[in-house]
């Protein structure tokens, strides 16, 4: 038989086996309660540097041409589109 000269097997107490909660953890629910709002900032959204013309799908195409936008036929003054009185 061989004899090991330390145990292979080792047995912790129970106590320190089950562990304890730690001070410094709490329970987050209830600190966003006392906070009256989130604990942690929201993500910014992320915009893309692309080129010009390309959008990016995030549902699965990737990078696309970007439909063209149409010609609107509306001034960018609303004031001179309302004082048009129905012309073009």
């Amino acid at each position: 038989a061989c004899v090991l000269e330390e145990a292979a097997i080792k047995v912790l107490p129970l106590k320190l086996a089950r562990g304890e909660m730690q001070s410094t953890y709490r329970l987050g629910w209830k600190e966003k309660q006392k906070a009256g709002r989130p604990l942690v900032p929201q993500d910014v959204e992320h915009r893309f540097n692309l080129p010009e013309g390309k959008a990016y799908d995030y549902y699965g195409k990737g990078l696309i041409d970007q439909p063209q936008e149409q010609a609107t036929p509306f001034d960018s003054d609303p004031l001179k589109t309302l004082n048009r009185k129905g012309r073009p």
